[in-house]
Protein backbone atom coordinates (compact mmCIF):
# COMPACT_ATOMS: atom_id res chain seq x y z
CA UNK A 1 0.00 0.00 0.00
CA UNK A 2 1.25 3.85 -0.35
CA UNK A 3 0.95 4.81 3.22
CA UNK A 4 -1.58 4.30 5.75
CA UNK A 5 -3.90 7.59 5.13
CA UNK A 6 -4.09 8.01 1.04
CA UNK A 7 -5.38 10.37 -1.20
CA UNK A 8 -7.70 8.35 -3.77
CA UNK A 9 -9.75 8.66 -7.09
CA UNK A 10 -13.11 6.41 -6.76
CA UNK A 11 -14.19 4.56 -10.16
CA UNK A 12 -18.28 3.81 -9.88
CA UNK A 13 -20.89 2.45 -12.18
CA UNK A 14 -24.19 1.37 -12.23
CA UNK A 15 -25.61 0.67 -15.78
CA UNK A 16 -28.82 -1.60 -15.38
CA UNK A 17 -27.80 -4.47 -13.77
CA UNK A 18 -23.99 -4.21 -13.76
CA UNK A 19 -22.03 -2.20 -11.43
CA UNK A 20 -18.38 -2.00 -9.59
CA UNK A 21 -16.40 0.27 -7.33
CA UNK A 22 -12.68 0.96 -7.86
CA UNK A 23 -10.08 3.01 -5.20
CA UNK A 24 -7.25 3.72 -6.39
CA UNK A 25 -4.17 6.35 -4.84
CA UNK A 26 -4.08 9.88 -6.65
CA UNK A 27 0.02 9.72 -6.57
CA UNK A 28 2.26 7.13 -7.97
CA UNK A 29 6.22 6.74 -6.83
CA UNK A 30 9.08 5.36 -8.78
CA UNK A 31 9.92 2.14 -7.63
CA UNK A 32 6.77 1.56 -5.58
CA UNK A 33 3.19 -0.94 -5.69
CA UNK A 34 0.52 1.21 -6.96
CA UNK A 35 -2.44 -0.71 -5.06
CA UNK A 36 -6.07 -0.27 -6.19
CA UNK A 37 -8.56 -1.58 -4.70
CA UNK A 38 -11.71 -3.19 -7.28
CA UNK A 39 -14.78 -4.27 -5.63
CA UNK A 40 -17.40 -5.94 -8.45
CA UNK A 41 -21.09 -5.52 -7.08
CA UNK A 42 -23.08 -7.47 -10.18
CA UNK A 43 -21.67 -9.34 -12.53
CA UNK A 44 -23.25 -11.92 -14.59
CA UNK A 45 -19.81 -13.94 -13.88
CA UNK A 46 -15.97 -13.54 -13.44
CA UNK A 47 -14.66 -10.63 -14.37
CA UNK A 48 -11.27 -10.06 -15.63
CA UNK A 49 -9.30 -6.70 -15.07
CA UNK A 50 -6.75 -4.93 -16.66
CA UNK A 51 -5.47 -2.30 -14.94
CA UNK A 52 -2.55 -0.07 -16.28
CA UNK A 53 -0.57 2.99 -15.76
CA UNK A 54 -0.23 5.25 -19.10
CA UNK A 55 2.15 8.22 -20.17
CA UNK A 56 -0.17 10.71 -21.33
CA UNK A 57 1.71 12.44 -24.19
CA UNK A 58 2.55 9.39 -26.06
CA UNK A 59 0.00 6.63 -24.35
CA UNK A 60 2.88 4.15 -23.73
CA UNK A 61 1.90 2.12 -20.77
CA UNK A 62 4.53 2.37 -18.57
CA UNK A 63 3.52 -0.93 -16.13
CA UNK A 64 0.26 -3.00 -16.11
CA UNK A 65 -1.52 -5.55 -13.72
CA UNK A 66 -4.56 -7.89 -14.28
CA UNK A 67 -6.57 -10.03 -11.93
CA UNK A 68 -9.74 -12.08 -12.21
CA UNK A 69 -12.27 -10.73 -9.72
CA UNK A 70 -15.53 -12.34 -8.50
CA UNK A 71 -18.79 -10.52 -7.71
CA UNK A 72 -18.88 -9.34 -3.93
CA UNK A 73 -15.39 -10.57 -3.05
CA UNK A 74 -13.10 -7.47 -3.11
CA UNK A 75 -9.61 -7.51 -3.92
CA UNK A 76 -6.17 -5.64 -3.99
CA UNK A 77 -4.59 -5.24 -7.06
CA UNK A 78 -0.88 -4.00 -7.64
CA UNK A 79 0.79 -2.52 -10.01
CA UNK A 80 4.31 -2.62 -9.68
CA UNK A 81 5.85 0.69 -11.01
CA UNK A 82 9.22 0.96 -12.70
CA UNK A 83 12.21 2.31 -10.32
CA UNK A 84 13.46 4.51 -13.80
CA UNK A 85 10.14 6.13 -14.30
CA UNK A 86 10.71 10.10 -14.47
CA UNK A 87 8.27 13.32 -13.86
CA UNK A 88 5.80 13.35 -16.14
CA UNK A 89 1.91 13.29 -16.87
CA UNK A 90 0.56 9.65 -15.94
CA UNK A 91 -3.32 8.40 -16.57
CA UNK A 92 -4.77 5.22 -14.77
CA UNK A 93 -7.06 2.99 -17.13
CA UNK A 94 -8.66 -0.01 -16.33
CA UNK A 95 -10.79 -2.30 -18.00
CA UNK A 96 -12.89 -5.79 -17.41
CA UNK A 97 -14.05 -8.42 -19.24
CA UNK A 98 -16.30 -11.48 -18.47
CA UNK A 99 -18.88 -11.54 -16.79
CA UNK A 100 -19.20 -7.33 -16.96
CA UNK A 101 -17.16 -5.38 -19.38
CA UNK A 102 -16.52 -1.50 -18.75
CA UNK A 103 -13.36 1.03 -19.16
CA UNK A 104 -12.62 3.62 -17.03
CA UNK A 105 -9.44 6.11 -16.36
CA UNK A 106 -8.40 9.01 -14.20
CA UNK A 107 -5.19 11.29 -14.31
CA UNK A 108 -2.69 10.39 -11.21
CA UNK A 109 0.00 12.39 -10.29
CA UNK A 110 4.21 11.65 -9.90
CA UNK A 111 5.68 11.56 -6.69
CA UNK A 112 9.73 11.79 -6.91
CA UNK A 113 9.19 11.84 -3.16
CA UNK A 114 10.16 7.97 -2.40
CA UNK A 115 11.40 8.35 0.63
CA UNK A 116 10.56 10.26 4.16
CA UNK A 117 13.78 11.04 5.91
CA UNK A 118 13.27 11.84 9.87
CA UNK A 119 16.14 12.92 12.28
CA UNK A 120 15.76 12.83 16.02
CA UNK A 121 18.36 14.43 18.57
CA UNK A 122 18.13 14.00 22.49
CA UNK A 123 17.26 17.54 23.47
CA UNK A 124 16.12 20.59 22.17
CA UNK A 125 18.50 22.73 23.83
CA UNK A 126 22.03 22.88 24.73
CA UNK A 127 24.47 24.84 26.32
CA UNK A 128 28.12 25.33 25.20
CA UNK A 129 30.29 22.58 25.73
CA UNK A 130 27.46 19.61 25.63
CA UNK A 131 27.16 16.59 23.51
CA UNK A 132 24.39 16.52 20.46
CA UNK A 133 23.21 13.01 20.64
CA UNK A 134 21.32 12.40 17.22
CA UNK A 135 19.84 9.76 15.03
CA UNK A 136 18.32 9.15 11.42
CA UNK A 137 16.54 7.36 9.48
CA UNK A 138 14.68 6.83 6.36
CA UNK A 139 11.11 4.94 5.60
CA UNK A 140 9.67 4.01 2.27
CA UNK A 141 5.52 5.55 2.11
CA UNK A 142 4.69 1.43 3.06
CA UNK A 143 6.83 2.17 6.14
CA UNK A 144 10.07 -0.30 5.24
CA UNK A 145 13.32 1.15 6.26
CA UNK A 146 15.61 2.36 3.84
CA UNK A 147 19.39 0.91 4.51
CA UNK A 148 20.75 2.55 1.64
CA UNK A 149 23.61 5.40 1.90
CA UNK A 150 22.46 8.81 3.21
CA UNK A 151 24.58 12.49 3.39
CA UNK A 152 24.19 13.86 6.99
CA UNK A 153 25.27 17.44 7.63
CA UNK A 154 25.29 19.99 10.63
CA UNK A 155 25.62 24.02 10.33
CA UNK A 156 25.63 26.87 12.76
CA UNK A 157 23.11 29.57 12.74
CA UNK A 158 25.80 31.61 10.32
CA UNK A 159 25.27 28.64 7.77
CA UNK A 160 28.82 27.51 8.55
CA UNK A 161 29.16 23.58 7.89
CA UNK A 162 30.61 22.00 11.22
CA UNK A 163 30.14 18.61 10.33
CA UNK A 164 29.71 16.03 7.29
CA UNK A 165 29.38 12.44 6.70
CA UNK A 166 29.16 11.10 3.47
CA UNK A 167 27.83 7.84 1.96
CA UNK A 168 26.84 6.28 5.82
CA UNK A 169 24.58 3.86 6.70
CA UNK A 170 23.37 2.71 10.55
CA UNK A 171 22.43 -0.40 11.85
CA UNK A 172 19.47 -1.61 10.52
CA UNK A 173 19.23 1.53 8.51
CA UNK A 174 19.97 4.06 11.61
CA UNK A 175 22.53 6.19 11.53
CA UNK A 176 23.62 7.38 15.37
CA UNK A 177 26.03 9.99 15.83
CA UNK A 178 26.92 12.81 18.42
CA UNK A 179 28.57 16.21 17.77
CA UNK A 180 30.31 17.79 21.12
CA UNK A 181 29.32 21.76 20.88
CA UNK A 182 32.98 23.81 21.72
CA UNK A 183 32.93 25.75 24.86
CA UNK A 184 32.04 28.95 23.02
CA UNK A 185 29.98 27.94 20.43
CA UNK A 186 27.92 30.06 17.73
CA UNK A 187 24.60 30.82 20.02
CA UNK A 188 21.23 30.65 17.97
CA UNK A 189 19.28 27.88 16.10
CA UNK A 190 21.67 24.77 14.85
CA UNK A 191 20.57 22.27 11.80
CA UNK A 192 21.05 18.96 11.13
CA UNK A 193 19.83 17.71 7.54
CA UNK A 194 19.81 14.25 6.31
CA UNK A 195 19.62 13.60 2.07
CA UNK A 196 18.84 10.03 1.03
CA UNK A 197 17.99 9.37 -2.71
CA UNK A 198 16.35 12.54 -3.59
CA UNK A 199 14.37 13.30 -0.27
CA UNK A 200 16.04 15.57 2.47
CA UNK A 201 15.10 15.89 6.05
CA UNK A 202 16.14 18.50 8.24
CA UNK A 203 15.86 19.14 12.36
CA UNK A 204 16.78 22.04 13.91
CA UNK A 205 18.67 22.66 17.47
CA UNK A 206 19.23 25.63 20.01
CA UNK A 207 22.25 26.43 21.20
CA UNK A 208 21.92 29.01 24.26
CA UNK A 209 23.88 29.69 27.46
CA UNK A 210 23.23 28.79 30.63
CA UNK A 211 19.75 30.60 32.10
CA UNK A 212 19.10 30.23 35.44
CA UNK A 213 15.92 28.30 36.10
CA UNK A 214 13.04 30.51 37.01
CA UNK A 215 11.29 30.42 40.36
CA UNK A 216 7.77 31.72 41.55
CA UNK A 217 6.89 33.42 44.48
CA UNK A 218 4.17 32.74 46.50
CA UNK A 219 2.58 35.03 49.27
CA UNK A 220 -0.13 33.35 51.35
CA UNK A 221 -1.68 35.66 54.32
CA UNK A 222 -4.79 33.95 56.04
CA UNK A 223 -8.02 33.81 54.09
CA UNK A 224 -9.20 36.90 56.16
CA UNK A 225 -8.84 38.68 59.46
CA UNK A 226 -10.50 40.37 62.00
CA UNK A 227 -10.20 43.87 63.64
CA UNK A 228 -10.00 42.12 66.76
CA UNK A 229 -6.91 39.79 65.99
CA UNK A 230 -3.34 41.07 67.48
CA UNK A 231 -1.11 39.74 64.50
CA UNK A 232 -1.29 38.75 61.25
CA UNK A 233 0.81 35.56 60.08
CA UNK A 234 2.23 35.22 56.59
CA UNK A 235 3.61 32.29 55.11
CA UNK A 236 6.28 32.95 52.04
CA UNK A 237 7.05 30.25 49.55
CA UNK A 238 9.52 30.03 46.78
CA UNK A 239 10.07 27.54 44.19
CA UNK A 240 11.89 26.68 41.20
CA UNK A 241 9.46 25.78 37.92
CA UNK A 242 10.55 21.98 38.80
CA UNK A 243 9.87 21.90 42.10
CA UNK A 244 13.09 22.40 43.96
CA UNK A 245 12.74 24.83 46.61
CA UNK A 246 14.28 28.82 46.74
CA UNK A 247 16.85 29.50 49.02
CA UNK A 248 17.81 33.18 50.33
CA UNK A 249 16.29 36.62 51.89
CA UNK A 250 13.25 37.60 51.81
CA UNK A 251 11.23 40.89 52.54
CA UNK A 252 8.04 41.35 52.75
CA UNK A 253 6.27 44.67 52.43
CA UNK A 254 2.29 45.19 53.93
CA UNK A 255 -0.01 48.07 52.85
CA UNK A 256 -3.32 49.20 52.71
CA UNK A 257 -4.07 50.07 48.72
CA UNK A 258 -7.01 52.49 50.38
CA UNK A 259 -4.32 54.40 51.89
CA UNK A 260 -1.48 54.06 49.40
CA UNK A 261 0.16 57.14 50.45
CA UNK A 262 -0.04 56.54 54.21
CA UNK A 263 3.05 54.39 53.95
CA UNK A 264 4.00 50.74 54.81
CA UNK A 265 5.11 47.92 57.20
CA UNK A 266 7.83 46.04 56.34
CA UNK A 267 9.28 42.86 57.57
CA UNK A 268 12.32 41.09 56.55
CA UNK A 269 12.84 36.71 56.91
CA UNK A 270 15.17 33.92 55.45
CA UNK A 271 13.76 30.91 53.54
CA UNK A 272 14.56 27.61 55.10
CA UNK A 273 15.43 24.84 53.07
CA UNK A 274 11.78 23.92 52.45
CA UNK A 275 11.90 27.45 50.48
CA UNK A 276 9.48 28.86 53.26
CA UNK A 277 9.25 31.71 55.07
CA UNK A 278 7.07 32.85 57.89
CA UNK A 279 6.46 36.34 59.11
CA UNK A 280 4.30 37.78 61.92
CA UNK A 281 2.87 41.03 61.65
CA UNK A 282 1.28 43.29 64.54
CA UNK A 283 -1.75 44.79 64.14
CA UNK A 284 -0.34 47.42 66.15
CA UNK A 285 1.75 48.70 63.45
CA UNK A 286 -0.95 48.92 60.95
CA UNK A 287 -3.42 50.86 63.12
CA UNK A 288 -0.33 53.42 64.17
CA UNK A 289 -0.56 53.79 59.84
CA UNK A 290 -4.02 53.57 59.19
CA UNK A 291 -6.33 53.78 62.20
CA UNK A 292 -9.18 51.45 62.10
CA UNK A 293 -8.52 48.82 59.43
CA UNK A 294 -11.86 46.99 58.69
CA UNK A 295 -13.69 46.86 56.40
CA UNK A 296 -10.28 47.47 54.17
CA UNK A 297 -7.85 45.04 52.63
CA UNK A 298 -4.01 44.59 53.60
CA UNK A 299 -1.49 43.65 50.43
CA UNK A 300 1.15 41.92 51.45
CA UNK A 301 4.68 42.14 48.25
CA UNK A 302 7.38 39.59 49.18
CA UNK A 303 10.97 40.14 47.42
CA UNK A 304 13.19 36.42 47.39
CA UNK A 305 16.51 37.18 46.43
CA UNK A 306 18.03 33.62 45.15
CA UNK A 307 20.84 32.97 46.91
CA UNK A 308 23.01 31.87 44.29
CA UNK A 309 22.30 33.95 41.66
CA UNK A 310 21.58 36.85 43.38
CA UNK A 311 18.27 37.09 40.64
CA UNK A 312 14.66 39.07 42.65
CA UNK A 313 11.39 38.11 42.20
CA UNK A 314 8.29 39.39 43.72
CA UNK A 315 5.01 37.67 44.78
CA UNK A 316 2.27 39.41 46.32
CA UNK A 317 -1.00 38.26 48.32
CA UNK A 318 -3.94 39.72 49.94
CA UNK A 319 -6.44 39.60 52.59
CA UNK A 320 -9.58 41.53 54.05
CA UNK A 321 -10.49 42.71 57.46
CA UNK A 322 -14.16 42.04 58.38
CA UNK A 323 -15.49 43.60 62.34
CA UNK A 324 -17.30 40.46 62.65
CA UNK A 325 -16.21 36.68 63.03
CA UNK A 326 -19.07 35.45 61.45
CA UNK A 327 -21.22 36.22 58.05
CA UNK A 328 -25.15 35.59 58.58
CA UNK A 329 -26.64 35.74 55.32
CA UNK A 330 -30.49 34.84 53.95
CA UNK A 331 -30.18 33.06 50.19
CA UNK A 332 -31.09 35.40 47.51
CA UNK A 333 -33.04 32.32 45.69
CA UNK A 334 -35.50 32.43 49.15
CA UNK A 335 -38.96 33.25 48.55
CA UNK A 336 -39.32 37.81 48.42
CA UNK A 337 -43.49 37.50 48.99
CA UNK A 338 -45.35 34.88 51.12
CA UNK A 339 -49.10 34.14 51.35
CA UNK A 340 -50.98 34.53 54.81
CA UNK A 341 -52.03 31.88 56.50
CA UNK A 342 -49.67 29.59 54.50
CA UNK A 343 -45.85 28.29 56.10
CA UNK A 344 -42.79 30.46 54.71
CA UNK A 345 -39.92 28.13 54.36
CA UNK A 346 -36.53 30.14 53.20
CA UNK A 347 -32.48 29.41 53.89
CA UNK A 348 -30.31 31.21 56.16
CA UNK A 349 -26.13 30.62 55.31
CA UNK A 350 -24.58 31.37 58.56
CA UNK A 351 -20.51 31.20 57.06
CA UNK A 352 -16.99 32.83 58.22
CA UNK A 353 -16.12 35.68 55.99
CA UNK A 354 -14.01 33.77 53.98
CA UNK A 355 -17.17 31.43 53.06
CA UNK A 356 -16.43 28.57 54.80
CA UNK A 357 -18.22 26.88 57.69
CA UNK A 358 -18.27 27.98 61.11
CA UNK A 359 -17.09 25.07 63.12
CA UNK A 360 -19.52 23.83 65.37
CA UNK A 361 -20.43 21.58 68.13
CA UNK A 362 -23.16 18.98 68.50
CA UNK A 363 -25.58 21.06 70.77
CA UNK A 364 -25.15 24.49 68.92
CA UNK A 365 -28.39 26.08 67.36
CA UNK A 366 -29.48 29.34 66.14
CA UNK A 367 -32.82 31.24 67.15
CA UNK A 368 -35.33 32.97 64.19
CA UNK A 369 -37.06 35.88 65.55
CA UNK A 370 -40.28 36.57 63.59
CA UNK A 371 -42.46 39.47 63.60
CA UNK A 372 -45.30 39.94 61.66
CA UNK A 373 -47.90 43.33 60.75
CA UNK A 374 -50.99 42.96 61.18
CA UNK A 375 -53.53 44.87 59.79
CA UNK A 376 -56.88 45.68 62.36
CA UNK A 377 -59.83 47.74 62.50
CA UNK A 378 -60.73 50.23 65.94
CA UNK A 379 -63.61 50.55 67.69
CA UNK A 380 -64.10 53.83 65.42
CA UNK A 381 -63.73 51.86 62.03
CA UNK A 382 -60.38 53.16 61.15
CA UNK A 383 -57.82 50.90 60.04
CA UNK A 384 -54.55 50.63 62.20
CA UNK A 385 -51.39 47.94 61.76
CA UNK A 386 -50.24 46.57 64.84
CA UNK A 387 -46.42 43.83 65.51
CA UNK A 388 -47.11 40.99 66.56
CA UNK A 389 -43.84 38.25 67.60
CA UNK A 390 -44.38 35.29 66.59
CA UNK A 391 -42.99 32.21 68.99
CA UNK A 392 -38.77 32.18 68.38
CA UNK A 393 -37.77 29.34 66.44
CA UNK A 394 -34.39 27.39 67.85
CA UNK A 395 -32.88 25.63 65.05
CA UNK A 396 -29.60 23.44 64.75
CA UNK A 397 -26.95 24.82 62.83
CA UNK A 398 -25.64 22.32 60.52
CA UNK A 399 -22.43 21.46 59.63
CA UNK A 400 -22.43 23.16 56.39
CA UNK A 401 -23.95 26.04 57.71
CA UNK A 402 -27.27 26.15 55.86
CA UNK A 403 -30.39 26.92 57.96
CA UNK A 404 -33.68 25.91 56.52
CA UNK A 405 -36.62 28.20 58.37
CA UNK A 406 -39.77 26.81 58.10
CA UNK A 407 -42.06 29.33 59.49
CA UNK A 408 -45.42 28.16 60.85
CA UNK A 409 -48.65 29.85 61.58
CA UNK A 410 -48.56 33.06 59.50
CA UNK A 411 -51.65 35.03 60.68
CA UNK A 412 -54.07 35.52 57.83
CA UNK A 413 -54.46 39.30 58.29
CA UNK A 414 -50.46 39.79 58.30
CA UNK A 415 -49.15 42.47 55.84
CA UNK A 416 -45.37 42.53 56.33
CA UNK A 417 -42.96 39.94 58.31
CA UNK A 418 -39.41 40.66 59.56
CA UNK A 419 -37.28 37.61 60.77
CA UNK A 420 -34.15 38.20 63.13
CA UNK A 421 -31.06 35.34 62.74
CA UNK A 422 -29.30 35.28 66.33
CA UNK A 423 -26.71 33.30 67.88
CA UNK A 424 -23.97 33.26 70.32
CA UNK A 425 -21.57 34.44 66.93
CA UNK A 426 -23.84 37.57 65.47
CA UNK A 427 -27.10 38.95 64.60
CA UNK A 428 -28.05 39.98 61.34
CA UNK A 429 -31.56 41.79 60.59
CA UNK A 430 -33.40 40.86 56.99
Amino acid sequence: MLGLAVLAVVFTASLADDSYVIVAPTKLRAGMHFSISVNILNATGDVTLTASVMRTDDRSTVASSTATLTMGDPKTVDIQIPADLTYGRYELHVAGAGGLTFTNHTSVKFSNRSLSVFLQTDKAIYVPGQKVNFRALAVYPDLQVYTGPMNVTIRDPNNNMIKQWLGVTGEEGVFTKFLNLSSRPVEGDWKIKAVAGNSVGEKTFTVEEYVPPKFEVKVIPPSYVLESDTTIPVTVTAKYTYGKPVTGPVTVEAKMPDYSYTGHVSHKAQLNNQGRAQLTFPMTEFRSLYGALAPHAITFTANVTESLTGITLIGSGTVKVYTEPVKVEFLPSNPKNFKPGLDYIGYVKISQPDGLPVPTSADENVTVHTTVQSSAVTCDLQYTFINIDLDPMSIPLPIDGLVTVHQLGIPSNTTSMTMFVSGDFSTLTV
